[in-house]
């Protein structure tokens, strides 16, 4: 019972002394003037997403303010691993498991736990510390500035990869496409075998069809290969329309000297006396164009006014549509649209009159003869008239049986000698 005494007034001995120390130096610093800043953040830490130099702020902030503190005010550093044994708070060293400060680390008062933490910088540290992490910092700064170098030069080549790509895309294509030249021949092509091979009458009738078979013809003419003759009618002949102009003049209804046979739906138009008039004035101003290009051009004002009177029977055909069958109303119609290219024709209707374009049955016997006289003159074959239909059709099989001839004749000239 005696040494607890002992200690116990020990204890309290040195308590009051330290109790008066503390008195004494918190009366000096009462007399010393303005008061000391407050502590520094002794755990300084780079913030995420602060930047380099946000960073480098903060660290001189942190060391100014940790320089302006006593940090020693208390008489000890309770962070410090030197203060070990015989410090204020009362904790003795020990070993082993238990309380108290050990190998530079805080072992817990309570003992038991036989670990330690660690971790914790006094002010110094602190700032060292910091200066560590924005050094580290700048050091990713810097690799990522590379690393975005890289990403941009990858980039560049990708780009260029690209162009390229596309470069030799357009040359494949370019390789690949026909030409316009091409596409021309290979249309002409498909024209000419529809042309052969049974085309539609109304190809036949426009003179589509005899005109491809002539050029094709021409240019076996020119080769010096033809084939055997093949015969043509006079009948045949003398109904086939043929044109100097590529206006799409035609000079087939005028041959009759002007007498036109005019269809049905024309001929009951009303008023009945205003479209009779207009039928005969149409017809004597023919006749008097007709004698004109005997001797010389015919004149303009023949021209116009056949063209308001053909244009006034059209009006009165419009106004008569509904009281037409179908198929008399599209037959007016068409004749009145012959009507016009025939017209067309008027300015050189001397060639026609005077016999330049006349395909005379005395002259021409065959088809290689029909081709010779149309080339020479720069002719082509006009659309069909009332009438001339049949006439068409065989002079396309005629012409298309001389090309077949000319192509054998051709392939076997061709053929290597055996």
């Amino acid at each position: 019972m005696s040494i607890f005494t002992k200690w116990g007034g020990l204890l309290a001995v040195v308590g009051l002394t330290v109790l008066g120390a503390d008195s004494s130096r918190s009366a000096a610093q009462d007399t010393k003037g303005p008061a000391t800043p407050p502590p520094a953040n002794k755990m300084f830490r780079v913030l995420p997403g602060e930047t380099v130099n946000q960073a480098a702020k903060n660290a001189a902030a942190g060391a100014q303010a940790y320089a302006a503190e006593d940090a020693y005010k208390d008489g000890f550093n309770p962070f410090n691993v030197s203060n070990i044994s015989g410090s204020p708070s009362g904790n003795a060293s020990s070993s082993g498991s238990g309380s108290g400060y050990s190998g530079g680390s805080y072992r817990s008062p309570w003992g038991g736990y036989g670990s330690s933490y660690s971790g914790y910088f006094d002010g110094g540290a602190g700032v060292l510390n910091a200066s560590a992490n924005i050094m580290d910092a700048q050091g990713r700064f810097l690799i990522s500035n590379q690393q975005a170098v890289l990403m941009q030069e990858a980039v560049k080549r990708e780009r260029l990869r690209n162009k390229r790509r596309v470069f030799d895309e357009w040359l494949y294509e370019r390789a690949n496409t026909p030409t316009l030249e091409q596409l021309r021949q290979e249309a002409r092509a498909l024209e000419l075998s529809r042309a052969r091979n049974d085309p539609p009458i109304t190809e036949v009738y426009s003179g589509k069809s005899l005109n491809r078979l002539l050029d094709q013809l021409v240019t076996v003419q020119s080769s010096g290969l033809e084939g055997r003759p093949v015969k043509i009618e006079p009948s045949v002949l003398k109904n086939i329309n043929v044109t100097g102009q590529s206006n799409g003049a035609n000079f087939g209804m005028f041959k009759n000297r002007g007498k036109l046979d005019w269809p049905v739906g024309l001929t009951s138009l009303t008023p009945d006396q205003e479209a009779k008039a207009t039928r005969k004035q149409i017809e004597g101003l023919i006749n008097e164009a007709l004698d004109q290009a005997e001797k010389s051009r015919v004149d303009n004002n023949i021209i116009r006014g056949l063209r308001g009177d053909v244009e006034t029977l059209r009006q009165m055909l419009m106004k008569n549509r509904f009281d037409l069958d179908p198929n008399v109303f599209i037959e007016a119609k068409k004749y009145l649209s012959d009507l016009d290219d025939a017209i067309k024709v008027l300015p050189e209707a001397s060639k026609y009159v005077n016999g330049a374009y006349a395909l005379d049955p005395r002259k021409i016997k065959t088809v290689q003869d029909l081709v010779r006289f149309m080339n020479s003159n720069g002719l082509t074959f006009a659309p069909s008239v009332n009438g001339d239909e049949a006439s068409y059709l065989a002079l396309q099989r005629a012409m298309a049986a001389y090309d077949a001839n000319s192509q054998a004749m051709l392939s076997s000239s061709q053929k290597p000698p055996q």
